[in-house]
């Protein structure tokens, strides 16, 4: 009798919160039922239930199982995906604050060495390279990061642009220090692995997704 007791004020609690939810006044949830809108009130208040065949249309209507509909708290549920979505939210933040910190440091190494290289042996040695250097060294950081936390779209992107960056600036030490004919030729190498990080890439996307879809199936 308590279990009944507590299945019908769960069951109450829950018809009443997804209502509101959904932006529906009883009266409005009363016709897409074909009941009167007293029912629905009788319900909501724990005085009534409706039959299983209204249930299944409760579930169906507001997108819950009929399990969770007449046995959860759908307000604690709520409560407790709300709280894990914000703490996954602070996790991600505090990632992009760990990572922008790491890149800073990185860029506030290029400008002391830059300083240094002004101050200690001006008009020696081009010291601007120092922070075309910095680009490629910044996305290594970044790289490593992307790959400890696993996350397959900034790694494809750290490794695209660290393969340019990289080429980009030897192609400019060697313009600064020596003169090559045709020295554009240098990116031919990049491009060409370029494809191959692509190909790499779509690959171990393509042999990922299916385990997914068959774990989200067997579950």
């Amino acid at each position: 009798m308590e279990t009944a007791d507590k299945i019908t004020q769960t069951l109450a609690k829950n018809i009443a919160l997804l209502r509101r939810q959904n932006g529906m006044t009883q009266l409005e949830l009363a016709e897409k039922l074909s009941y009167s809108d007293k029912a629905i009130s009788k319900w909501e208040r724990g005085e009534a239930i409706p039959d299983v065949i209204v249930l299944v249309q409760l579930s169906e209507l507001f997108n819950v199982s009929l399990s969770d509909l007449v046995s959860t708290d759908l307000s604690a549920k709520k409560e407790l995906q709300s709280l894990t979505k914000e703490k996954k939210k602070r996790t991600l933040l505090n990632k992009w604050i760990i990572a922008l910190m790491s890149s800073g440091l990185v860029w506030l190494i290029a400008t002391i060495t830059f300083v240094l290289i002004e101050l200690i042996i001006p008009n020696t040695v081009p010291s601007f390279l120092v922070f075309i250097y910095a680009i490629p060294v910044c996305f290594i950081v970044l790289l490593v990061f992307s790959m400890v936390w696993k996350v397959f779209w900034a790694t494809f992107l750290c490794v695209s642009v660290l393969t340019w960056t990289l080429f980009t600036s030897v192609f400019l030490t060697l313009n600064t220090f020596i003169s090559i004919p045709n020295s554009w030729l240098l990116f031919i190498i990049p491009a060409a692995f370029q494809i191959l990080v692509i190909f790499w890439f779509w690959r171990i996307r393509a042999t990922r997704n299916p385990r997914k879809k068959k774990y989200e199936k067997s579950s």
